[in-house]
């Protein structure tokens, strides 16, 4: 039932968004970075709680700010969101944290793992978006993971995807014709990720 009232709260988004469509072209198009600190900040409570899923945000901010600056901004408010959730799990919301983690099996074996390879755990699960996101800042929270680990892993784990989101937003909004070939290096780039890690357990083992 909360996996279907979460769709229809997106549905309903991208209709508004659809309907409200020019609107965001002329925020796109005009210069109004004197609204960026404003922006940062909503942009950053929308990550905490992913109502929309963070690719369509990242990519509109690479349609608004390039892909330099784009990515920059994806992957700092990405990380500061992952942060701050971890905090408030691990500090003042740790019941209802530990009801969220008790419903997705897989983390079991992300916390089997955690003790001896955390590091290598939460950048393959940020590089490879198989949980979501917020989920791993909850369990990394509720089970007090290392926070220097955790942010330095989150960081790195971030910057491949929040660059493509960034990416592929400029590409749209541009017009631009490397859009697939960017599409087809990531989904590649994550597949042989997931293969090398999946060789590393095993040699591991």
């Amino acid at each position: 039932m909360k996996k279907w009232i979460i769709f229809c709260i997106n549905l309903v988004v991208f209709m508004l968004v659809f309907m409200k469509r020019d609107l965001l072209y002329a925020w796109i198009a005009g210069d109004n970075t004197a609204s960026l600190p404003l922006m940062f900040l909503v942009i950053t409570i929308l990550a905490m709680f992913p109502v929309i899923p963070f690719g369509i945000v990242g990519g509109v901010i690479g349609a608004k700010y390039g892909v330099v600056l784009g990515s920059t901004m994806n992957v700092a408010i990405s990380t500061l969101a992952a942060i701050i959730v971890y905090l408030l799990a691990k500090y003042l919301l740790y019941s209802w944290g530990r009801r969220i983690t008790q419903r997705f099996t897989s983390l079991d074996q992300l916390h089997a793992m955690s003790s001896q390879r955390l590091f290598w755990m939460i950048l393959s699960a940020r590089i490879i978006p198989i949980l979501p996101a917020a989920a791993i800042n909850i369990y990394a929270g509720v089970f007090h993971l290392n926070f220097k680990i955790f942010i330095l892993a989150t960081l790195l784990g971030k910057i491949p995807a929040m660059m493509t989101f960034a990416y592929i937003g400029h590409e749209i909004w541009n017009e631009g014709t490397r859009l697939v070939q960017v599409s087809l290096m990531y989904a590649s780039f994550l597949l042989l990720v997931f293969i090398g890690y999946r060789i590393y357990l095993r040699y591991k083992e």
